[in-house]
């Protein structure tokens, strides 16, 4: 029993001893724990509630270490910064569940409101069966590195923007000077407008094309240089695309300096401020008259040889790869009981023998890889009647510019009473023979020089006539072309045969000069040449030779340089003709002002003697100087309407015209008797035409029905109506009419059909009329009978603008 007390008391005193020893370890470890200049904490990992939090935190974070202890979710609801708390959060627990530790780096919200950076480290703590128990970790407060790296990180971002902008203001110079020279050297016309769509700088390119002055163009301006038939719809374009700030694609003529219109193709952009507004537009104008023109005869070529093969009794396919038919002639369309558009686009003929269209296929990819002719001598069809018949057929590539084959065509020639008879064979050699020389015959009658040659000297193997008649009979066969034109030594076509032979890549040339001696007489000439060299190939797809294809232009390169020179000419004669009618105008001016003076010095001596005679001038010497101031008045009237008719077919500027108020205006300024009844019917148009020549026109007209109507109850009416690009206006009257046999004489000068003495008048005005109106494109006529009143019918452009 002592023993037992003795050692139970020695056990509590070890077990005293461990404790105080454990307290002196505690106590050791906080007092180390506060000499650091970091958080040190631990944290229950199944409820996140700290067991033990050091004081530096209170120092550091300025909450109180109760608050740590005692507050629910005080680290991740009041302590974490609201931007980094779910990254955090989610980091605990994956050290949690991973049995991890972690280092990271999060921002803490003060007691004071301050963002401090904190760098945790984090250790997990687990229990004897393995799982974890606590988080431990130690922050330490990097707010002022934090600081130092973002200024640093910011003055990096600052000197990386300068270098930048340094190097793209360098860039943004080189870019303005490479398009500044990019549009100097090439040949389209280069404008810009603003916003708007408006002409508002001086446009070199299109001043230079179309002649036109800045004046001219700015603004809508422009569109004066447009056709008159494609400047609605220009304008429609143009107007759709600023509206909508699309592209803007139109294709429209548009008038040289020397009065050629040009097929152009337009396309412009809008060019976008930072906030997608539009700052400008930009577009080009590219000539493309020349491809027109090529258009236009590839159709008419296509259809010629459309109709050629239609006329033949073979059937002839074209097939695109994969053995696609793209055409077929007539032949083949009866013979298969389809349309040309039921065949295309099938990959074999619809009635072919199943057994053999393997075969078929076969054939065209033959052609179509190796680049050579294919003959077929006995292949079967199916009719569309069902009847079997047998076929000679010929497939031949068809290359591309690059000596690629983009296409085959075959001809088909029915043999099959042929081969019934057993010949067969034979009279498919025999045909095949005809073919050839049908292609040779071809070949030699081509309206074109046609040549080939071998080998990198390109000696010359054989010519067809035109060739030979092009040289004067001279025979060149054998001949490297060295050799036989020593005349074309440095004008570049050696060079370009032996880059064709070369390459392999097609070459050709429009227009090319040519300086050589033709006749062999020693005398050089000069001429012009379409021509392709077309390099031929062997069987292993190697270049051989040469072929050239040329016709010459020359004819045609005088001719156009011959108009050339003509349409100069005429510029200048346009401007001498101009300059002359400008001294006519002038001297018409000063001649009836001068024929005037003299007429009004007559009629004031007749008034002043007339006065001083009194009472002693008798009455018959009174009616006699009546009448000779009615021939003064007569004569100055005559002058006047000589010197109207003179400038009656001179344009003048265009306005917007309502021919209603127009009308008003001049019925006010005609002042009819009141027994003259005007009626202007409601739907009068609004032009853009010059106001004062077609209120001379109404005035004149109304004015002679008013002037000759011989009865109290005068009617005029004036009445019009739409006639394509024109408006008809009709000024008729009530009055005696006109006998058909005068219809013509009335708008000769100085013609009338009545005495002065009946009607005073000078004969001119209708002459005048009618040389207003057709100096604008319009015409003039009369429709009347005697008794029955006179209709005067006219018409006149609804937009003369087009015209000035």
């Amino acid at each position: 029993m002592k023993e037992l007390e003795r050692q139970t008391a020695s056990q509590t005193a070890e077990e005293a001893a461990v404790e105080r020893g454990i307290a002196e370890a505690r106590e050791h470890f906080l007092e180390l724990v506060r000499g650091l200049d970091a958080i040190v904490w631990e944290m229950d990992a199944a409820t996140w509630k700290f067991t033990f939090v050091s004081d530096r935190a209170e120092a550091i974070l300025g909450y109180p270490i109760s608050q740590w202890d005692e507050e629910p979710n005080f680290w991740q609801h009041r302590l974490l910064h609201p931007e980094d708390r779910n990254g955090c959060v989610e980091l605990f627990m994956c050290a949690i569940s991973e049995g991890l530790d972690r280092q990271f780096q999060y921002r803490a919200i003060a007691a004071d409101g301050r963002t401090v950076w904190l760098k945790d480290c984090l250790q997990v703590v687990r229990d004897k069966s393995g799982c974890v128990k606590l988080l431990r970790g130690v922050a330490v407060d990097i707010t002022q590195e934090k600081l130092t790296e973002e200024e640093n990180q910011q003055l990096l971002q600052e000197r990386a923007a300068r270098v930048e902008v340094e190097k793209v203001q360098e860039a943004l110079c080189k870019s303005e000077e490479r398009y500044r020279r990019l549009v100097e050297a090439i040949c389209q016309i280069i404008w810009d407008t603003k916003a708007e769509g408006e002409f508002v700088n001086p446009q070199p390119g299109w001043s230079a094309f179309t002649g036109q002055s800045f004046d001219e163009l700015k603004g809508w301006g422009w569109l004066n240089a447009i056709h008159p038939d494609d400047q609605a719809h220009t304008a429609a374009v143009w107007g759709a695309a600023l509206a909508n700030r699309t592209l803007y694609e139109v294709e429209h003529r548009l008038l040289r300096y020397d009065g050629e219109y040009r097929d152009m193709s337009v396309r412009a952009v809008p060019v976008l401020e930072a906030d997608g507004s539009v700052r400008e537009w930009v577009g080009v104008h590219t000539d493309i008259t020349d491809r027109k023109r090529a258009e236009n005869a590839l159709k008419e070529s296509e259809h010629r040889y459309a109709q050629i093969l239609d006329s033949l009794q073979d059937m002839v396919f074209c097939k695109a790869a994969n053995s696609v038919v793209v055409y077929a002639n007539k032949a083949a369309c009866n013979y298969y009981g389809k349309t040309q558009e039921e065949l295309r686009g099938i990959t074999d003929v619809p009635f072919n023998e199943l057994d053999y269209t393997q075969q078929y296929l076969k054939d065209d990819l033959q052609v179509f890889t190796t680049g050579q002719p294919v003959e077929i001598l006995e292949e079967p069809n199916v009719r569309a009647d069902g009847q079997t018949r047998f076929f000679h057929t010929i497939k031949c590539p068809i290359f591309d510019t690059n000596g690629n084959v983009v296409e085959i065509v075959g001809v088909s020639r029915d043999i099959t009473d042929r081969k019934q008879e057993g010949e067969v064979r034979e009279r498919a050699l025999a045909e095949a023979e005809a073919a050839r020389a049908e292609l040779q015959r071809v070949f030699m009658q081509a309206p074109a020089a046609i040549a080939t040659t071998r080998g990198p000297s390109h000696i010359t193997e054989t010519l067809n006539p035109l060739y030979m008649q092009i040289l004067g009979n001279r025979n060149i066969i054998g001949k490297p072309v060295r050799e036989a034109f020593p005349d074309l030594e440095g004008q570049g076509f050696f060079e370009l045969l032996d880059q064709v032979y070369a390459t392999g890549i097609a070459f050709v040339g429009n227009e090319m000069p040519s300086v050589f001696d033709r006749k062999g007489d020693g005398v050089l000439e000069e001429s012009f040449w379409n021509f392709v060299y077309q390099p031929l190939f062997d069987v292993d797809n190697q270049v051989y030779g040469i072929m050239t294809h040329a016709v010459e232009v020359t004819d045609q390169v005088r001719a156009r340089q011959e108009i050339e020179k003509k349409a100069e000419e005429l510029a200048r004669l346009s401007e001498a003709l101009e300059r002359s009618n400008q001294e006519l105008e002038q001297f018409a001016y000063v001649t009836s002002h001068d024929l005037k003076a003299p007429l009004r010095g007559i009629a004031s001596l007749s008034e002043w003697i007339e006065e001083d005679m009194g009472e002693h001038l008798t009455r018959e010497s009174r009616k006699h100087m009546i009448l000779l101031r009615g021939r003064v008045h007569r004569m100055e009237a005559l002058i006047e309407g000589i010197l109207q008719y003179s400038r009656a077919g001179r344009l003048q500027v265009t306005e917007t015209v309502n021919v209603k108020t127009l009308l008003s205006e001049s019925i006010d300024l005609l002042a009819p008797p009141p027994e003259a009844k005007i009626i202007v019917e409601p739907e009068m148009p609004i032009l853009k035409t010059e106001r004062v020549p077609l209120q001379q026109v109404f005035m004149n007209l109304i004015n002679n029905a008013i002037k000759h109507a011989q009865k109290s109850d005068i009617c005029v009416r004036v009445g019009g109506r739409k006639v394509g690009k024109y408006y008809e206006f009709c000024v008729s009257d009530n009055g005696p009419g006109i006998a058909p046999e005068y219809h013509q004489k009335i708008w000769v000068i100085f013609q009338r059909l009545e005495s002065r003495d009946k009607h005073e008048g000078t004969g001119i005005g209708l002459s005048v009329v009618k040389k207003i109106i057709e100096s604008r494109g319009g015409k003039v006529w009369i429709e009347s009978e005697v008794g029955a009143g006179a209709a005067f019918y006219f018409t006149w452009p609804k937009d003369l603008s087009g015209k000035l």
